[in-house]
C-alpha cells in the first residue's frame, strides 16, 4: 500500500466516520439512550443496567463493523492485501482520529461550549463535567482504540 493510498483511505473514512459518529451522537441524545449507560453529568454509571450494557456493546460492535467495512470497501475490494499488523496500524490511526474528533469537537466544543438546544442536554452535563470526561477519555480512549483496531483488523484478516 502506497503512502498516497494510506492518505486517501484516511481522508475518505475520516469524513464518513465523522458524519456517522455525529449522527449517532445526535440519535443517542435525542432518544435519551445515552443515559442508559451514562449519568446526567455524562460519566459512565458505576452500576449499569442491562439496557445500558447492551447500548454500549451495540456501539462498540457498530464501531468494529464500521472499521471492517472500511477495510473491505477500500482494501479488499481493490485487491490490497495487508497483513494483520499493517491493517491494525491503519485501523488504529483512523480510530484515534475519530476519538480525537469526539473528544475535541463533540465533548469539548458542542457539549461543553455550544450546547445546542436540539441535543436536549441536561444542566448537569456542563463545561466542568466535560473537562473531567475529557481527562478520562485521554486514559481510556487509547485502550479502547487498541482493542477496537485489533478486533476490526482481526475480523478483516480472518474473513478475507
Amino acid at each position: 500500500m502506497t503512502f498516497f493510498q494510506v492518505i486517501q483511505y484516511l481522508i475518505l473514512w475520516i469524513f464518513v466516520g465523522v458524519a456517522a459518529f455525529s449522527l449517532v451522537v445526535i440519535y443517542l441524545f435525542r432518544s435519551g439512550r445515552v443515559f442508559d449507560a451514562r449519568t446526567e453529568e455524562g460519566h459512565l454509571k458505576q452500576r449499569m443496567s442491562l439496557k445500558g450494557l447492551l447500548t454500549m456493546l451495540a456501539f462498540l460492535v457498530l464501531v468494529v463493523a464500521f472499521m471492517t467495512m472500511t477495510n473491505v470497501l477500500s482494501l479488499v475490494r481493490h485487491g490490497i492485501e495487508l497483513r494483520f499488523w499493517s491493517m491494525f496500524g491503519l485501523n488504529l490511526t483512523l480510530i484515534l482520529i475519530l476519538i480525537t474528533y469526539d473528544t475535541l469537537v463533540i465533548d469539548w466544543f458542542v457539549i461543553g461550549h455550544w450546547r445546542p438546544a436540539f441535543l436536549e442536554l441536561p444542566a448537569a452535563m456542563d463545561r466542568e463535567q466535560m473537562k473531567e470526561h475529557i481527562h478520562r477519555t485521554f486514559i481510556t480512549g487509547p485502550i479502547f482504540a487498541l482493542l477496537l483496531a485489533a478486533l476490526s483488523a482481526g475480523v478483516t484478516t480472518l474473513l478475507w
